[in-house]
Formats: C-alpha cells, sequence, structure tokens
C-alpha cells in the first residue's frame, strides 16, 4: 500500500510539472494581479512584504503605465494590520507620485487619516512622504491654469494635511517631532523665492518655490503662502530657543534653519541672531555630552554660513560667535568668505543707502525672505537713490570724464596694495557694458545719497524737513485728509522751484555730478571716524574735473555745505593736434559678448591643432601654451577647455593632469612671488569639474576616474564628497573604494581623513557597499599604524548595541533617518558587521563582544548568534582568547559562548584540551546548563555521556535531536566516522531509565520517538538487537511493549520478528507484570490475525484475561480456530478449544 501510495503521488507531481513547463509565461499585468491576490489573502506579514515589493519593481520601474489600473488597489492595502506593510505602500505611493504627477490626486486623500495611526513607525515615515509629496502637490497645483473641482479638493485636503502635521511639533514622540521640523524646512522653502545669492543643492533645481507660481493664480495665493512662511520660521526659531526641547530635536532645528539661510539668504541675519541666542542660552537640562554635541553641530552650521558669499556684512557677527564655539584663525581664514568688490566703509547712513540702492535696481530678490519689512524711510531713501542715479548715468558714458576718474583715482592709490582689498577684489567681466554703468552708476549714487550729495539727496533732505514740520503740527491738531493733500502738493511745489532755480542742466555739461565726483574722489577724504576731511593725497584735479567760478576752490566741501546753485563747470574740448598713438587707431571699445567670442574662436583654433601638434615635436609647448592661456584669463575659458577635455577623456588625460598641477601651483603662490596665496578655490572647481565629467562619461568600471584622483596633487573636500558619491554608485562601488584605498596607502600625511570616509561605508545601508567597504577594511586591518584606528571605530559602533534604542542618525542633506524606535535586524547589522569581520584577525576583539552581548536587548543577541557562523569558524579551537573567555564569562554572555563551541564542534570532532576546558567548567559549577555540555559530547566517556541522558532529554525537542545527531554522528558533513554511541546503545540506555517521574517518563517517550524517526539509522536490524537486548534484561523495561508496538508502525516488515518476541515472552511469563501484560495484548490485537497462533500458546487463564481485556479479539480468534484442520485442532490444549467453544456460544 505505501508502494502504492508513493507511486500514485509521483505520477501527479510529474504531470502538474509538465503541465506548468507547457504553460505560457504570465504578462506584467497578470503578474500584478496575482500577487495582490495573494497579498490580499495572505496572513503572512513577510509573504506579503516580499509580494508588493516585487509589484513595486513590477508598476514604478517597469512598467509605469500599469499605475492607472492598480493605484487603487495598492492604496486599499493601508489599511492592513501591519505597519511594515504600511510603510512599504507609503514608500510606493511616494515613488508613484514622483513618477507621475496627476497620482497625486489619488494619493493625498488618504494621508490625513495614516497621519492619525496608532503606530509612531507609520507616522514617522507619512511625514516623511509628505515633504515630497507636498512639494509634488504645489507644483502639480501651480501647473494647473484652469482649476476645476477636483484640483480644488486637491489643494484643500493638502492644506489639511499640512496644518495637521505643523501641530504634530507638539508631540510626545522625539522622532515624529524630528520629521515634523524637517517638514516645517520644506514648507517655507516651497513658500519662499529663490534668489540669485541662493545656494541650490544637487538636485532640488526643479522643486517648486514661490516666484514659479504664476501671480493671480485661481487657487494659489501668494500673501497666503507668505503667510504660510513666516508662521513656519517662526515655529522653527521658537524651538530653537526652547528651553524643553530635546538634543535631537534641537541639532534637526539647527541644521534646518542653516538649509533655509543658505537657500534664502534674506533670512541669513535672523538665523544668526538665533544662533548667538542659542550659544548663550542652551538648554539646563542638556548632559555634558549633549551639550558637547549641539555645539560642535553650532560650529559646523555656522561655518557653513560664514562661507556664503552673502554673509560679509555679518563677517565680524558670525567670526565672533564661531571665536566662542572654539573655531581656530585657521578655520576662519580657510572658511572665509568671498564678498563683491563693492565693500561700504561707511556705517550708519551708508547701511541704509546700499539697502536702498539694492531695492532701487530692482534686486529685491536679496529682502523678499524678510517678508516685506521694507519701512516708508527706506522707500524715500531708494527714491532719492534712483533720482540720482539716472541724474549721473549719461555723465558716465561720456569718455573723458571716466578717464580724469580713473586718473585721479589712481594718483591717491596706496604705494603699495592693501592685503584687505588684494584678498576681496576680484575682475568685473561686464566692464563697459550698459548693464555695468548703471551699476555703477547706482553704487555711486548711493555713496552720494549716504553723504547727503545729489539732487536725490536734497529731495530726500527736504521730505525730512516736512516731515519734521508734520509731526510738530500733529502734536497740536489732528491732520484731515485734504490738509495730506495739500502739503503733498506742496513738497512737490518747493522741488519744482528748486529745480527751475538751479537751471537746466544738460546730460554733458551739468555742474552738479561732476562736483559730486570731485567731492568723492578729488582733493578731500572723509575720515571714517567723524566725518572730517583729510588734506589732499596728491596733485590737484585733472582740468576736467577743476571748478570755476567765484566758489571754485579746493574747499569743495564748503561748496556742497553752501549748496549753492551757480556751481559751474567747464568740459575742455579736445587737442585738434595730437601726437600719433597706437590706441588711437585700435578699437577700444569693445563689448564683452565680442570679447569673449574672440577668446573662445582663437582658444579653438589651437585646440583643433590637436593632430598636428601630436605628428611634430611641438606638443609638449602647446600644451604649455593653452595651460597659461586659461590660468591667466579663466572665464569662459576654463568652460571650453573642460568641454574639450570631456570630448575624448582618455586620449586628452595629461592636459587634464597639466592642468590641474598649473592650478594647484598658482594657488601655492610659486608662480606669482608677489602675490603668495593659498587659495585652492581655481584648483578645487578644476577637479571637481573633471571628476564630475569623468563621473558622467565613464563606464563604471574605467579606472580613468582613479588614475586622475591618485596622479593629483591635493584631494580637496569638495572632491572627496564626489568620490564618497562614486562610492555610493553600486555600479561603481568597487572603482571607488579600491581608490579610497590607493589613497589612503599612497597618502600617510591625509590617510587619516580618507580611512574615517572608508570607514564610514562600512556601516552604509546599501549592501553592496558595505560589503566592499568592510573587505577592503579588513585588507587595511594588516597594517599597524591603521589598526587603532580601524578597531576604535568598529568599537563605538559596536558600543550603541548596548542602547535600548537605536540612535537617530541623520544623513549629511538631513533628509533620510537611520534608526528608530526599536532595534531591526537591517540596523543592527550597521553596528556590529566590521566587528565581526575584524574577530579572525584579532582575537582579543571576542572579549569585548561577549561584554556588549551580556548588556545587549534579546532582539540584538539573536541576531549577533545568527551572524556568528564565519567569523568564529575562523578563529578556530585552538585559540587561547577563546579558553580566556570560557574561564571568564560576563554576565548574560552563556548563550554567545554555548553558541560559539557549537559553531567550533559542529563539522569537526572536538579536540582534547577543549573537552578538559568545558567538562572542568561543567563540573566546578561555573556553567551549570547540562546544554553547555552538547559541543563537546563526542569528547566524553560512554559512562559521562550516559550520566547525563537525563538531562539532555528534558531539554526542547530540537535540542534532543542535536544531541542524538553529534551522538550519532549524523547530519552533514560529518564524515563517516563512528559516533561515540551506536544506535542500539542510544535505545537500551533510554530504556533503561527506570523512573516514577512522569514528567521524565514522558522525555523518555518522546526521546525514543525521535529515535524512530531516524529510520535510515534506526533499521529492521538495528530494532531487532536493540528487542534481544531488552528481553534478556531483567527485569524487562516498563516501556519495552511500546516500543515494540511503535516498531511495528514505523517499520511494518519487522512483525515476524515481534510475533517470535511475543512467544519469548508468554515464556517468560509476561502477564505476572501488567503493563507489559498489557502491551502484550494490544501487540497481539495490532499484529491480527498473524498473533493467534502465538495467543493460542497462552494457558487457558492467561487467554481468558487476554479476550477480557481485548474482547474485540474473540470472534476473529474463534472464526480462526474454526478453520483448523482436525489435526491441527488436536495440538490445541483442550481446555484451550473449551474456552473458544464457550466463546462461540456466547457470541
Amino acid at each position: 500500500k505505501l508502494l502504492l501510495n508513493f507511486n500514485t503521488k509521483l505520477t501527479a507531481c510529474l504531470f502538474v510539472y509538465e503541465m506548468s513547463e507547457q504553460q505560457p509565461e504570465l504578462s506584467d499585468v497578470d503578474k500584478v494581479i496575482a500577487l495582490l491576490n495573494q497579498v490580499q489573502s495572505s496572513q503572512d506579514t513577510q509573504l506579503k512584504l516580499t509580494s508588493l515589493k516585487k509589484v513595486r519593481e513590477l508598476i514604478i520601474r517597469k512598467d509605469p503605465s500599469l499605475l492607472d489600473n492598480f493605484l487603487e488597489e495598492v492604496i486599499s492595502f493601508l489599511g492592513d494590520s501591519s505597519s511594515h506593510v504600511k510603510q512599504l505602500v507609503i514608500s510606493f505611493l511616494e515613488e508613484a507620485c514622483m513618477k507621475d504627477p496627476k497620482t497625486i490626486i489619488q494619493v493625498v486623500p488618504s494621508i490625513p487619516f495614516m497621519l492619525e495611526d496608532s503606530d509612531l513607525h507609520v507616522v514617522k515615515r507619512i511625514i516623511r512622504c509628505l515633504s515630497q509629496l507636498y512639494k509634488i502637490a504645489i507644483k502639480y497645483v501651480a501647473s494647473i491654469k484652469r482649476a476645476d473641482e477636483r484640483i480644488q479638493e486637491l489643494w484643500e485636503t493638502i492644506t489639511e494635511t499640512k496644518n495637521q502635521t505643523i501641530e504634530l511639533i507638539d508631540s510626545e514622540n522625539d522622532g515624529v517631532r524630528t520629521f515634523a521640523i524637517k517638514f516645517l524646512e520644506v514648507l517655507f522653502l516651497a513658500h519662499s523665492k529663490r534668489t540669485h545669492s541662493s545656494e541650490i543643492p544637487t538636485g532640488t533645481e526643479t522643486d517648486i518655490s514661490l516666484e514659479k507660481i504664476p501671480p493671480g493664480h485661481p487657487i494659489l495665493k501668494i500673501s497666503s503662502l507668505r503667510e504660510d512662511a513666516g508662521i513656519s520660521i517662526n515655529k522653527l526659531l521658537f524651538l530653537v530657543t526652547s528651553p524643553s526641547i530635546t538634543s535631537t530635536n534641537l541639532m534637526v532645528c539647527i541644521a534646518s534653519l542653516t538649509t533655509i539661510a543658505r537657500q534664502r539668504p534674506g533670512q541669513l541675519l535672523t538665523v544668526i541672531q538665533s544662533f548667538e541666542l542659542l550659544f548663550a542660552n542652551l538648554p539646563p537640562n542638556f548632559t555634558r555630552a549633549q551639550v558637547s554635541s549641539v555645539r560642535k553641530l553650532l560650529k559646523m552650521q555656522c561655518l557653513t554660513l560664514y562661507r556664503h558669499h552673502c554673509a560679509v556684512e555679518y563677517k565680524s557677527q558670525i567670526s565672533t560667535l564661531l571665536t566662542g564655539l572654539g573655531a581656530t584663525p585657521y578655520e576662519l581664514s580657510r572658511y572665509a568668505p568671498r564678498p563683491p568688490p563693492e565693500i561700504s566703509k561707511h556705517k550708519s547712513r551708508q547701511e541704509l543707502a546700499n539697502k536702498a540702492a539694492n531695492q532701487a535696481a530692482g534686486d529685491k530678490d536679496e529682502t523678499e525672505g524678510d517678508m516685506d519689512t521694507e519701512t516708508p524711510e527706506i522707500r524715500r531713501v531708494i527714491e532719492a537713490v534712483e533720482l540720482t542715479a539716472e541724474d549721473i548715468r549719461p555723465l558716465l558714458s561720456n569718455p573723458d570724464i571716466v578717464t580724469d576718474i580713473v586718473i585721479c583715482s589712481l594718483k591717491r592709490l596706496p604705494e603699495k596694495m592693501p592685503s584687505s582689498f588684494r584678498d576681496v577684489y576680484t575682475p568685473i567681466e561686464s566692464a563697459g557694458t550698459e548693464a555695468q554703468v548703471r551699476q555703477l552708476a547706482k553704487l555711486l549714487a548711493n555713496q552720494m545719497t549716504a553723504r547727503g550729495i545729489g539732487v536725490g539727496a536734497e529731495k530726500l533732505e527736504l521730505s525730512h524737513s516736512l516731515n519734521e514740520q508734520q509731526k510738530t503740527d500733529t502734536r497740536n491738531r489732528k491732520r484731515t485728509y485734504e490738509e495730506y493733500l495739500t502739503e503733498k502738493q506742496t513738497t512737490e511745489l518747493a522741488w519744482q522751484a528748486k529745480q527751475s532755480k538751479d537751471g537746466t542742466k544738460s546730460h554733458t555739461e551739468s555742474k552738479q555730478p561732476i562736483n559730486i565726483l570731485s567731492t568723492l574722489l578729488g582733493s578731500g577724504q572723509y575720515s571714517p571716524q567723524g566725518g572730517e576731511r583729510l588734506p589732499p593725497m596728491g596733485p590737484p584735479l585733472p582740468p576736467s574735473m577743476q571748478l570755476h567760478g567765484e566758489d571754485s576752490t579746493m574747499d569743495t566741501q564748503q561748496d556742497f555745505d553752501s549748496k549753492s546753485s551757480k556751481r559751474k563747470c567747464v568740459i575742455p574740448k579736445p587737442k585738434q593736434i595730437k601726437q600719433f598713438k597706437l590706441s588711437d587707431i585700435t578699437i577700444t571699445h569693445m563689448d564683452d559678448a565680442t570679447k569673449e567670442k574672440l577668446m573662445i574662436q582663437s582658444i579653438k583654433r589651437i585646440f583643433e591643432a590637436d593632430e598636428n601638434s601630436l605628428r611634430g615635436e611641438s606638443s609638449r609647448g602647446r600644451v604649455k601654451l593653452i595651460i597659461n592661456l586659461i590660468t591667466n584669463y579663466g572665464g569662459v575659458l576654463r568652460d571650453a577647455l573642460r568641454q574639450f577635455i570631456v570630448e575624448d577623456l582618455r586620449a586628452r588625460i595629461e592636459l587634464a593632469l597639466a592642468w590641474l598641477y598649473q592650478e594647484y601651483v598658482i594657488a601655492q603662490g610659486y608662480i606669482r612671488e608677489d602675490d603668495p596665496r593659498t587659495d585652492y578655490e581655481q584648483y578645487d572647481a578644476c577637479l571637481c569639474g573633471l571628476l564630475q565629467a569623468l563621473k558622467d562619461k565613464l563606464e563604471p568600471r574605467d579606472r580613468l576616474f582613479s588614475k586622475l584622483l591618485l596622479e593629483a596633487p591635493r584631494i580637496t573636500e569638495n572632491a572627496l564628497v564626489i568620490v564618497r558619491q562614486y562610492c555610493q554608485d553600486e555600479a561603481r562601488v568597487s572603482i571607488g573604494i579600491g581608490t579610497l584605498k590607493e589613497l589612503i596607502l599612497s597618502r600617510p600625511s591625509s590617510s587619516g581623513v580618507y580611512l574615517q570616509n572608508l570607514l564610514e561605508l562600512t556601516t552604509h545601508d546599501k549592501e553592496e557597499v558595505r560589503k566592499q567597504a568592510v573587505s577592503v577594511t579588513k585588507a587595511l586591518y594588516t597594517r599597524e599604524s591603521l589598526q587603532p584606528l580601524i578597531e576604535k571605530f568598529a568599537l563605538e559602533y559596536l558600543e550603541l548595541l548596548k542602547e535600548d534604542h537605536p540612535p537617530i542618525l541623520m544623513t549629511e542633506d538631513m533628509d533620510t533617518e537611520i534608526g528608530g524606535e526599536i532595534w531591526i535586524e537591517e540596523t543592527i547589522k550597521l553596528y556590529f558587521g566590521l566587528y565581526m569581520a575584524l574577530l579572525p584577525l584579532n582575537h582579543e576583539l571576542i572579549h569585548q563582544l561577549a561584554l556588549v552581548y551580556g548588556q545587549a536587548t534579546n532582539e540584538i543577541k539573536k541576531c549577533i548568534l545568527r551572524y556568528l557562523q564565519q567569523p568564529v569558524s575562523s578563529i578556530g579551537m585552538h585559540s587561547k582568547e577563546l579558553y580566556v573567555l570560557l574561564e571568564n564569562c560576563p554576565p548574560g554572555a552563556e548563550t554567545l559562548i554555548t553558541r560559539m563551541l557549537h559553531i567550533l564542534t559542529e563539522k569537526t570532532p572536538p579536540i582534547p584540551e577543549l573537552v578538559i576546558k568545558v567538562k572542568d567548567l561543567y563540573y566546578s559549577r561555573k556553567m551549570s546548563d547540562v546544554r553547555f555540555l552538547i559541543p563537546v559530547l563526542n569528547g566524553l566517556e560512554k559512562q559521562e555521556i550516559i550520566q547525563a541522558l537525563p538531562q539532555l532529554i528534558q531539554l526542547s525537542a530540537n535540542v534532543v535531536r542535536e544531541v542524538f545527531h553529534r551522538l550519532l554522528n549524523m547530519g552533514q558533513d560529518r564524515g563517516k566516522q563512528q559516533g561515540k554511541l551506536r544506535p542500539s546503545e542510544l535505545m537500551v540506555a533510554l530504556h533503561s531509565l527506570e523512573t516514577k517521574d512522569e514528567k521524565q517518563i514522558k522525555a523518555i517517550i518522546q526521546s525514543i520517538y525521535l529515535c524512530f524517526r531516524e529510520t535510515d539509522i534506526f533499521t529492521h536490524d538495528v530494532l531487532a538487537g536493540v528487542f534481544q537486548q531488552l528481553l534478556d534484561m531483567t527485569p524487562i523495561p516498563t516501556l519495552f511493549m511500546r516500543t515494540v508496538i511503535q516498531s511495528t508502525m514505523f517499520c511494518p516488515n519487522i512483525v515476524p520478528f515481534v510475533l517470535g518476541i511475543l512467544s519469548k515472552l508468554i515464556a517468560k511469563q509476561v502477564w505476572k507484570q501488567s503493563k507489559l501484560w498489557q502491551g502484550f495484548v494490544k501487540c497481539c490485537q495490532i499484529t491480527k490475525p498473524q498473533s493467534f497462533p502465538t495467543m493460542l500458546q497462552l494457558p487457558p487463564r492467561q487467554l481468558e484475561n487476554a479476550l477480557e481485556i481485548c474482547p474485540e479479539l474473540r470472534e476473529p480468534l474463534a472464526d480462526h480456530v474454526k478453520q483448523y484442520n482436525p489435526m491441527q485442532r488436536a495440538r490445541i490444549p483442550r481446555q484451550v478449544l473449551q474456552l473458544i467453544e464457550k466463546t462461540e456460544n456466547q457470541i
């Protein structure tokens, strides 16, 4: 029957297999449907997650056209009971909206519901998702010109969700508050305008901001969005100064405010002031470590702001704060900002005029982040600057006047260039253009208005005097609207009268601007301390700049104080006879566009000579010529050279290296002895530009990227960022990490920096990156100079496993959270992966692992035990540190040591030294748990094993099975060596454990059952030998008949032998032992009708007792006797026949 059933099942399986091979492959739609049905019907969370990941792969990454068909089905799984499923669905929806923004209409309605979920992990994940969805939603709504009901409902829902998320800033959970803070940052950046001074992170160029929203949009109101931005930044500023904020939330707040200041320079002053307040008033409940961490982060963020070119105005303020935070002068000089060349030396009125000039020039982007804080005073100053700028702009188009101004300025320059000017000077690329003339006019008008000079300043002063009069009148009476209009008209009439009194002025013969320029650049200077005039610096002004008339004296200050209307200026006519000069017949007025065009054409002609130069001996000179031109003139030429190199990277790599070295020697000051600066800005731009081009153009396995880095004279911080990005790309990780290794080995002076970057990659969340980094770190660990740094890093991360909750770590852009409320396997592996890899190289590390294990949570312990196999196998049983650990086991590390012993003895018998050490510890009661003996069972004597057997069989079924496998040398990779016990000896030993304890008896029965399960070991012959040994024992073991009955179930062909055992039991008068007698009758019942001849051998009384115990045997036994012939019946005792006949009559 068994063979028949087996053949039937085999035939069915083959049929199903053949049919499955003939079926065609399913389409993507059918696959998605099958997977979604599987998720719907399954109760296994892991299966659901696997299926949903496959659905995401098919829909999002393989065929996005399926989104419309299955999006609603995926959204329905947000109601699943598992938080992991919910988080995966949220991730799916986020990717779907990024892939197709139109899906935001279907996704958004489910978000408010998820924000109220009871699982905090789900809430945090939905807030992270909302940070992306909010930008997508507002961008999508802004692109809609005609709003329908769906778009209106979408915006109402997203607004409700936004308000709900902002309220979570007061959540009791630290992690929820963290993500709510990041959402406030996203909200502010989306609701404010970018400016030309904004630093835009890579990858966010297309993100929505206020200037991208069209005016008069039917749904999005600019004023409402600005109000939301104000609310968000006010909340962030309040949190920074809150005394009850946690250290984690505070650090995230600091990072968010820094991001806002960098991308919205208008908020720079506000952020700096909040940092100053925080520095002076850190929360009193912080520990020393928390204070240190906050101060360190605050210092890093302030250095970032200090480097911003818009921070020039606040340089002293930030440097004072950085000095208090411990910044060194070297750091301040290293991160010093590079301000524009227009630096005002005056404060008070000058600052006000600067701000007015910027706004008058239309450069309002710088201040839009201040949320409309412009006052009437500033507006009046703006008007004054505009008026003065328009008045003097035509004069700056006159070559003679401009020449005289330049000559006048040159004569008053100091003999040696001031270092402050040299540090901040940058060439003006647009010099001479109309735009540059307007800008220069505004700069001069700014300074003139600040000095009270010019037509605009006169109008401003007149307006001030009228305002003062109005304030005086207001104190006496209430001014009506009509009076206000009258006063306004009076102001205008007074201004017009003064203009007519001064007389009409032409743009070429105007007196006042020339006098103004003379004041600013001529015979007198203002002292920065008190506005007093200093002696003139150099010869008098040229004729075109001198004053004529009764007021023309060198004391020009008297002219401006008197504000005389009789100022006259005569511009001399050019002489008719001039000495010949080449410059007179040369084109001197060339616009910048023409200059750039000619320069690019010239350099391209040199580039096109590439092939010709390679044939001759001029290649080296040509490279030198190109590099000198590029480094001397820069600008667009640098871009042209970079583009030329990128076109054929491999053939022109030597040219790239020559350019790189030239920039380096210039930065070091080796070429220009009079200018020994160490400014690596151009070098950094050159190196990073080349690396980025290599990264974008090269194949993943190309080592040209490595060649450029290894031959570069200096690796900058920005270049190191690109190297890290290269390493994090799974397709390029091998080249990237290999390059880091070469840098560590070839540059000992900076090896610590490169090694730190490599070590950080050993904790990366991408497995391939982490695996490669760990492998290279192991190779470097063999160098003694690097061992302390590697061990320190690995130990620091291992020590974090002692914490009850994983620390919340943020990535550099503060967008991704690593960690959470509970430890999970993926997070745990990040912290001990490197340490485990170092164990085979340094056995002493095993002691610290045991200490951490003893203090860790159960989840961490389980994870460590699962990943012990490879490192412990490499350590081996001969390690001295292993015996030291056995002798001094830390509290709580017993299971760790037991697992290590199991691994070491799993495929190899234990060595005698290990057996002796374990026995000593066990019998001395240092390790009283019998499980401690299991790994060395094969090293114990038989008697010792049998003594420990009662305790061993009381363990769990899996452990008992492992014990039997070790004793019998069963399982894979154990070889053919004979086990410590033979199967028959083990079975006999189990039956010999006589006890009255019911728990012990159940354990023995369970152990015997496990033996029967191993049919390859306990065969017919083995069982026959066991039964014979047990039968010869006196008294026969109690469980003997139970074992005999079980043998007939597991080994049916043993029945004939069992019948012989029954006959021998009759000879041993088995009925004298009640339990054996009951087992005898039961066995006869099971083996009928083969057992009937044996039953007829029983004495009549015992046969009658057997039939009373099992009445079911009466009729079959009588029928069996009827089939006997007379001769067979004659052999049956008469009393037995009478008993059978009596039984027949009763039936």
